[in-house]
């Protein structure tokens, strides 16, 4: 009895080591496939993109686009163009230049999301500081950026947190310089990103926000 007992519990423990070693060689499959995932997704972004100028972007939400205008005007900007992103799937984009203080501002329309957004760079450090209201998007900025996210917040409100965190050396901007920096910045980070390739934090934490939106 002793012996049949002392056998099947070995047999348990066999299995439960054998379960745990399945466990574990799942979870760095698991682990691998992410890691695969999150290098696809940033493989098939572009690595340049370009602002096309367009006369009126299909704006989903034109009264609200009309009104956060009106916030930027207010704080300070100048209209810089109207534009469509081909690269990013007819992205809608209205950009502002506060020449002055040489800060950037967009408003753009991605899909149903229309989001605003301020950028400074350091023209020491080449450190760039963006505030934005759209949602947290779970990627990791590279070192030499800072994002600040106040999701659903109106630009005003973003503003006036953003202006507060300005890098220190700043040289002004010409209204007409808005599409090529915008297209810089992007060419910058992809650039960045698509060296270092994706991770799987940043595949964990995104499809765990997409699961508490849902």
């Amino acid at each position: 009895m002793n012996d049949f007992l002392t056998a099947a519990a070995l047999g348990i423990a066999a299995l439960a080591v054998l379960m745990v070693v399945v466990g574990w060689v799942g979870r760095l499959l698991w682990r691998a496939a992410k890691k695969r995932i999150a290098d696809f997704a940033i493989a098939g972004q572009p690595d340049t993109i370009e602002l096309s100028p367009v006369i009126t972007p299909a704006w989903k939400e034109p009264e609200r686009v009309e009104a956060w205008t009106r916030q930027l005007l207010t704080d300070g900007f100048q209209p810089a163009g109207l534009y469509v992103v081909k690269e990013l799937g007819g992205v809608a984009l209205a950009g502002f230049v506060d020449p002055g203080r040489g800060l950037l501002a967009s408003i753009a329309q991605h899909g149903k999301h229309l989001f605003v957004d301020f950028v400074a760079e350091d023209d020491d450090s080449r450190k760039v500081v963006n505030y934005t209201n759209a949602p947290e998007t779970g990627l990791v900025d590279p070192t030499w950026k800072t994002t600040v996210t106040l999701t659903g917040e109106e630009p005003s409100i973003v503003h006036a947190a953003f202006v507060r965190d300005l890098p220190l050396s700043r040289r002004p901007i010409a209204v007409t310089e808005f599409k090529s920096l915008f297209e810089q910045h992007w060419k910058r980070e992809i650039a960045w990103r698509k060296q270092r390739g994706g991770t799987v934090e940043e595949v964990d934490a995104i499809t765990s926000r997409m699961s508490q939106a849902d």
